[in-house]
C-alpha cells in the first residue's frame, strides 16, 4: 500500500538485489581466537512458508527445493578461495516477500542474524492457514533444508499479524593458552502477514507551484516503471485505488464492492533524484505481484 514508499522500498531493494552478490562476512570463525565455530545442531538461516486451505490441503509448494516455494534464507558462498573468506547471498523462491531486512552482528561472543519479512496477501487467502518452517544449513554437507514445525497461523483480514521463530546455539572454545569461553549463535526471523485489498489503479498527477495540474497519468502492472516529471513540477500526488473483494469479518467500515483511494504527496527534492514507490498488484491467487514506480525529478 502507499505507506510503503521511498525508505521502505530502498530497504527491500537492497535485500532483494544482493542475491548472487557478496554482502557481508558470515560469522563462521571466532573473531578473537580464530577458531572455527561448530555447534551440535544445524544453524537456522531463514524461513519457509507453506499455505493451506481450511481443510489443510496445500495451496503452495511443500517441497522446499521447488523454485516457486515461499522461502527466503541466507546462503554461504566462497567469494575468494585465495583469501579464505566466506560471504553470504540471499535465496528467495517465489517473490512474495516485501520490505525484507537482514541484520548481522558479532558482539561479546554472540553472533546474531535477524531477518524481517513481510508477506502481503489478498482476499483469496483470508481464512487460510500458514505454516512457518525454519530453514537450516546442514553442518555436514553445507546444503539447506526446511524442517516441519506444525506451527499454524490463520490469515485474517486484520491489517497485519505476525510471528517470530528463534534459535540459540552455544559452543565452547578452548586453546591458545586461554581459558575456555562460550560463543553463541542467535537467529531471529519475523514474518508479518499483511492483508491488503485489491489494487485496481495507480494515478500519478503532477502539480506546479500554484497547485495547477500539469499532467495526470495512469500506471498499470508491467508498464514502463520510469516516470520523469516536468521541470515545472513542484510536487507529485500518487493515488492508489483499491476495491474491497469480500465482506470483512472484524469491521463494518469496509464492505464487498466498496472502492477507496490512498494518496501520497511527493515534493520536488532539492537535487536531481529518483524516488521509488512500491506497488502491490493482486496476482489472482491470494498473493501479490511486486512492482515499482520510479519517479525521476530532473
Amino acid at each position: 500500500m502507499i505507506k510503503k514508499m521511498a525508505a521502505a522500498f530502498l530497504v527491500g531493494l537492497t535485500v532483494f538485489g544482493f542475491a548472487g552478490c557478496s554482502l557481508a562476512q558470515v560469522p563462521e570463525y571466532d573473531a578473537d581466537g580464530g577458531q572455527e565455530l561448530t555447534f551440535d545442531e544445524d544453524k537456522m538461516v531463514g524461513a519457509f512458508v507453506v499455505v493451506y486451505d481450511g481443510q489443510k490441503t496445500p495451496l503452495t509448494p511443500t517441497d522446499f527445493q521447488d523454485d516457486s516455494a515461499l522461502k527466503y534464507y541466507i546462503a554461504e558462498e566462497k567469494y575468494d578461495d585465495s583469501r579464505d573468506e566466506t560471504y553470504i547471498t540471499s535465496v528467495m523462491g517465489r517473490e512474495v516477500f516485501t520490505d525484507a531486512s537482514v541484520k548481522m552482528s558479532e558482539l561479546d561472543g554472540v553472533n546474531s542474524i535477524s531477518i524481517q519479512l513481510n508477506l502481503p496477501f489478498t482476499y483469496e487467502l483470508v481464512g487460510a492457514l500458514a505454516e512457518v518452517r525454519g530453514v537450516y544449513e546442514d553442518r555436514d554437507d553445507g546444503g539447506y533444508y526446511a524442517e516441519e514445525s506444525g506451527n499454524m497461523y490463520t490469515l485474517t483480514d486484520i491489517a497485519t499479524t505476525g510471528t517470530t521463530i528463534e534459535q540459540t546455539l552455544t559452543t565452547t572454545l578452548t586453546g591458545g593458552g586461554e581459558q575456555s569461553r562460550s560463543v553463541s549463535y542467535e537467529c531471529s526471523i519475523s514474518i508479518n502477514f499483511a492483508f491488503i485489498d485489491n489494487l485496481t489503479a495507480v494515478n500519478v498527477t503532477q502539480f506546479d507551484e500554484n497547485n495547477n495540474i500539469i499532467s495526470s497519468d495512469t500506471h498499470s502492472y508491467g508498464q514502463d516503471n520510469e516516470y520523469t516529471v516536468s521541470e515545472d513540477c513542484a510536487y507529485v500526488v500518487v493515488e492508489e485505488c483499491y476495491e474491497v473483494m469480500h465482506d470483512y469479518k472484524y469491521t463494518s467500515l469496509k464492505y464487498k464492492g466498496m472502492t477507496y483511494c490512498e494518496r501520497a504527496l511527493i515534493n520536488r527534492p532539492l537535487s536531481q533524484t529518483t524516488l521509488p514507490v512500491m506497488l502491490e498488484y493482486p496476482a489472482g491467487d491470494g498473493f501479490v505481484l511486486n512492482d515499482y514506480l520510479k519517479i525521476s525529478f530532473a
